[in-house]
């Protein structure tokens, strides 16, 4: 468990850093660069982001679940490891043949091109999977912090103007590249070149047999996350397509320390599942339910509270008019939360991947159909409505599909949670009468919440206190 915490804090303190940066380059950006820019630098990474789905072939989620399985045997893992690279290769060479005869046909090609050369490179130097997979969130966190503060430093000094998104194309391309080079050269010292023995068709054809559930998840995943923005292009909506994915990124940016989560959940509870340590996956499902539970709820109020003055101060006085836009979306941090929950901690620990499947082709079906049939009467209103509905039935498919294994009902609905819930609706009421502004509902929140949730007694924030207590009294 202490070593689950000290990894937790390591990858919240680059989520924090994570969550700052962004927060700082969106607003700068969004005047920059201008919302038609945006557009096309969404518009084209969505469709390098399928492309790359076939690259890397699923192997991110079965290359960690693998690595944390036999991190304790050395040879095994590093032949594993090694037939995984070979896949990736092989897949990332097909992928440039077939997107070398597509590309010169879609609009933005040379932007395109720029990101789908980087994008490969990134896919053929990734060797996080095996670092995450021993749950060495230390380095990883370091070093990646590292490149982002200067890609960060890098976007606000060289991109200035309406004509630098190609410069800024290639520092977030760097920023991922940078890390995987080095991650890859430490990689090679610790398992050393790959041996001959390491390699052979049996063990080749076993992989890609087992791969292939994954295969088919990244790529329908990567059609499921990037269907709305290919589909707002189609109707030459590039700017309210720039409008709609900053405000997409800053929900990414508030959900940063839930993300952390399960990042750093899923090997661990992969490798309980290997050891079949059923009851202790309960217990820290349990736990991080209530932690989820605690974050989320005052993001998703505290926002929802202060959304004009925020949408207007952060973004730029142009977007005011999309504000319903972010209302509406505000919801994706709850959905995004239980998404933590029950896909990074139930679903995939548990191999479960045919169910997550079926629930992402059925919710990326219902997804088009929506934006097909009323973007035209509702504009972007439409992306975000197909978002929230998709995710929706998504989770839906996923709890009660795997109630068998874990019943993660009882968690979400606990007496706990609701006094959570209830410390947010207080919260929210409280501010909105006492209507003090941006900075001022910011800061009283911060002391409201703890308040409410001491006098309701909450039991996750009481054994915080009682442990930082002990800590300060030593």
């Amino acid at each position: 468990m202490k070593r689950l915490v000290q990894n937790y804090l390591y990858n919240l303190g680059y989520q924090i850093i994570v969550l700052i940066l962004p927060f700082i380059t969106i607003p700068y950006l969004t005047r920059v660069l201008g919302a038609e820019n945006l557009g096309i630098e969404t518009y084209t990474l969505s469709i390098v982001s399928i492309f790359s789905a076939f690259a890397t072939s699923g192997t991110t989620v079965f290359a960690t679940r693998m690595v944390a399985n036999l991190r304790n045997e050395q040879d095994e893992l590093n032949k594993i490891t090694y037939n995984i690279f070979l896949i990736r290769t092989v897949m990332g060479i097909i992928v440039i043949i077939i997107f070398y005869l597509i590309a010169f046909k879609l609009k933005y090609t040379n932007f395109l091109i720029l990101q789908m050369i980087l994008l490969l490179a990134n896919v053929l130097f990734d060797f996080t999977w095996y670092f995450s997979g021993k749950e060495r969130f230390k380095e990883l966190t370091t070093r990646n912090l590292l490149v982002k503060i200067v890609g960060f430093l890098l976007t606000i000094i060289l991109v200035k103007d309406l004509g630098d998104l190609d410069i800024l194309i290639i520092i977030n391309g760097l920023v991922l590249l940078v890390p995987n080079i080095y991650f890859t050269i430490i990689f090679l010292r610790e398992v050393g070149k790959p041996k001959r023995k390491y390699f052979n068709t049996e063990t080749l054809l076993n992989l890609v047999k087992l791969l292939s559930p994954f295969f088919l998840l990244a790529f329908v995943t990567q059609v499921y996350m990037n269907i709305d923005k290919l589909i707002i292009e189609h109707f030459n909506m590039t700017y309210e397509l720039g409008i709609y994915s900053q405000m997409i990124k800053s929900f990414n940016v508030f959900l940063a320390p839930i993300t952390a989560i399960g990042t750093i959940l899923m090997p661990f509870m992969s490798n309980l599942h290997y050891k079949k340590s059923q009851n202790e996956m309960k217990d820290i499902l349990k736990l991080s339910t209530n932690l989820i539970f605690l974050l989320s709820i005052p993001i998703f109020f505290g926002l929802l509270l202060i959304s004009e003055e925020f949408v207007e101060l952060y973004f730029g006085h142009n977007y005011i008019d999309y504000l319903g836009i972010f209302r509406i979306g505000l919801v994706l941090i709850i959905t995004g939360s239980l998404s933590n929950i029950i896909i990074q901690q139930v679903v995939l620990p548990n191999f479960q991947e045919k169910i997550y499947l079926q629930g992402l082709v059925v919710a990326t079906i219902v997804r088009l159909l929506i934006l097909i049939l009323f973007i035209n009467f509702i504009n972007i209103y439409a992306a975000i409505l197909a978002f929230l509905i998709s995710e929706l039935l998504l989770l839906s498919w996923c709890i009660f599909k795997t109630k068998k294994i874990i019943n993660v009902i009882p968690e979400l609905f606990s007496l706990n949670n609701l006094k959570i819930i209830c410390s947010g609706l207080i919260m929210i009421i409280v501010l909105k009468i006492l209507s003090l502004g941006i900075f001022g509902s910011i800061i009283l929140g911060c002391l409201i919440y703890p308040l409410l949730l001491t006098i309701f007694r909450e039991n996750l924030s009481k054994k915080i206190k009682l442990n930082f207590s002990k800590l300060f009294n030593n």
